[in-house]
């Protein structure tokens, strides 16, 4: 490395309509909740309370999709700097969505998901959960045959639990940015053909 070089890196702030003191406290609930509250609950008190943290969470992530996606602005830069790859947390959702729309391929560098959803479901990567213990699940590789049983559950009480607080919101929320972006960047060319025209074509096939 040449430290004499310029830096390859910079930093492109844009705005958001989210106070940093609402995602700072955000920040600090969850790792409350995950390093203090947890292993106090019970499975069902874990899922309400993760539920409620991840309602006020997802209003704050969309918010902050807005500034990127929804921004002329931003857009335009990313598009001028001619970006070769997008390099991403999966956990912080909308940049394949970005990758897609400014057609760069996307590289996705992921900790965990609760009980390996994204790992799954999107990675599609193996996750029997009758082997594999679900990340947070508080089990280890060496299960019994209840503990097995309570993994399958946990896996799909999470996983219809994710489809309904955010999948679907997601889903609502891709479309309506991509048909937007389709709106502002697709042309319509109209050919008029005339019996002559048809003719000429057929001929040419």
């Amino acid at each position: 490395m040449n430290i004499s070089e310029p830096s390859r890196f910079r930093y492109e702030p844009f705005n958001v309509s989210v106070r940093v003191e609402d995602v700072e406290g955000l920040m600090n609930e969850f790792l409350q909740f995950s390093i203090y509250e947890m292993d106090h609950m019970s499975y069902l008190q874990i899922y309400l309370r993760f539920a409620e943290l991840m309602k006020a969470q997802w209003q704050s992530v969309l918010k902050v999709m807005d500034g990127v996606l929804k921004s002329d602005t931003m857009m335009k830069k990313l598009k001028e700097g001619n970006y070769d790859l997008l390099l991403s947390d999966p956990m912080h959702p909308g940049s394949d969505l970005l990758a897609d729309i400014l057609g760069i391929p996307l590289v996705f560098s992921l900790r965990f998901s609760l009980a390996n959803n994204f790992e799954r479901l999107c990675g599609q990567i193996p996750a029997p959960p009758s082997f594999v213990p679900g990340a947070m699940s508080k089990l280890t590789d060496r299960m019994t045959f209840s503990e097995r049983i309570w993994n399958v559950l946990f896996y799909t009480v999470q996983d219809v639990a994710t489809e309904y607080m955010m999948w679907k919101e997601l889903d609502k929320y891709y479309s309506e940015v991509k048909s937007e972006w389709l709106r502002k960047n697709t042309f319509f060319v109209w050919i008029t053909l005339s019996p002559m025209n048809l003719m000429g074509i057929t001929a040419l096939k």
